[in-house]
């Protein structure tokens, strides 16, 4: 029987996302700490099997196109 490793499930849990996510997030679902799902997140964007964006708060990741929303307008 084989573990998992964190960089593994943390692969796993940005493709099973609906929407980019951000390392909190995937520190919470992984239960790992907030720095470690930054550093595997990093890796797997360095080695081009997931996206991300710096945002103003952190990093988001994403695997695929990011998802189309539609425009919502107030009338």
């Amino acid at each position: 029987m084989s573990k998992e490793s964190p960089k593994d499930k943390i692969f796993v849990a940005i493709k099973s996302a609906k929407l980019p996510v951000d390392c909190e997030k995937i520190a919470k679902e992984v239960n790992v700490g907030w720095g470690t799902s930054l550093r595997y997140a990093l890796e797997l964007l360095a080695q081009g099997q997931v996206n991300g964006m710096k945002t103003s708060k952190s990093w988001v990741f994403w695997v695929g196109d990011l998802p189309k929303v539609e425009k919502q307008s107030c009338k």
